[in-house]
């Protein structure tokens, strides 16, 4: 049975469903005044402050919220925008970091569609700068993960590429709906590298989120194209894995060694190898890198483990870590957005 049930664990990490599961459900809404407020349950999840996206229905679903009033077991959210149906009770919902979906909802508009050599069709912004920052998304997300960058790096001179994932839906994506994990996902960050060279960037910054951070760290180790990155900006990264794997074990009520034995499925099956869901090894952000690196993170990341963050600085001299007390994944900005900004400007003007 234990066999199985990481057998099943180990496909569903890299089978990218359709289909978004919401962690809790709206209890109620409410009006006042002429403004709607959405009631949550009270936990970890929802106690974090700042405006940010509520999603439903795999993202079909989507409003601004921002949290107005606690009681002792639910949070009132103000509704700041409605992207298109309005929520629901009972519909099951989650937070996320996004504070838009399109260029459009982040005020940019002089953008261009770029398709890179590996098919995928890219977001350009371009300032009369050889400066490029290319914006790398997590597992299962897409651009709008990254969009809330834009502007900072618009005021800071930046030429900006976002680039969608080969996994991610047509027409941007390939609609593969397959995560490699990070070992092979490298090549799309060197395809946006080349476009950025052609385009003329001589120094490129590249910023990735939870698994994006990971596939940028293995795109410098693996690529020749990375001799033109000058720097690594990394939010909620996933440092590694087996630590991971068992957080998340523990989350959904195991142990955290069934962590490691679906780690162990995942390097050691023949079965899982032998239909293209097996690897020699899984990657880690374990490595020292040749250029300055700037570590967003918080340690109740609550979906990656951050356990072993302090370990990167023996490896990396140039490792700045910036933490974010009681932060969640990847929805750092939107609890501090002054300390979130003021850390990557600093980190850019000191290297």
């Amino acid at each position: 049975m234990k066999y199985l049930k990481a057998l099943i664990a180990a496909f569903k990490l890299q089978r990218l469903g359709a289909k978004i599961k919401g962690e809790f459900r709206i209890q109620s809404i409410t009006e006042l005044d002429g403004q709607s407020y959405v009631v949550l349950p009270r936990n970890p999840s929802t106690e974090v402050p700042g405006v940010q996206s509520l999603f439903w229905e795999s993202r079909l679903g989507h409003s601004l919220v921002e949290p107005y009033e606690r009681t002792a077991e639910t949070v009132s959210f103000k509704i700041l925008k409605n992207f298109r149906d309005k929520p629901k009770k009972g519909d099951s919902v989650w937070l996320s970091g996004w504070l838009g979906e399109v260029p459009a909802d982040f005020g940019i508009e002089k953008l261009e569609k770029v398709s890179l050599d590996n098919g995928v069709i890219a977001t350009v912004v371009r300032r009369s700068s050889n400066k490029w920052v290319i914006h790398v998304h997590g597992r299962n997300a897409a651009i709008g993960e990254t969009l809330r960058n834009f502007s900072q790096f618009d005021n800071l001179g930046f030429n900006q590429l976002f680039l969608p994932h080969e996994s991610d839906p047509k027409p941007e994506g390939l609609g593969k709906r397959k995560s490699d994990l990070g070992v092979s996902e490298w090549k799309q960050v060197e395809a946006a590298v080349r476009e950025a060279k052609a385009l003329g960037a001589t120094e490129v910054v590249l910023f990735g989120w939870s698994l994006g951070a990971m596939i940028i760290g293995q795109f410098m180790l693996r690529s020749e194209e990375s001799k033109v990155v000058s720097k690594l900006i990394m939010d909620s990264p996933l440092v590694d894995y087996r630590s991971t794997l068992g957080l998340q074990s523990e989350l959904a009520g195991y142990d955290a060694s069934f962590g490691d034995y679906v780690h162990k499925l995942l390097t050691k099956s023949y079965l899982l190898k032998a239909v293209g869901f097996g690897y020699k090894e899984l990657p880690s952000l374990f490595h020292a890198y040749s250029v300055p690196v700037l570590i967003l993170y918080s340690k109740t990341d609550g979906y990656v483990s951050m356990e072993l963050i302090p370990e990167l600085a023996s490896l990396n001299k140039a490792l700045e870590l910036r933490e974010f007390a009681n932060g969640k994944h990847c929805r750092l900005y939107n609890q501090n957005p002054e300390f979130y900004q003021s850390s990557i400007e600093d980190f850019i003007k000191l290297h």
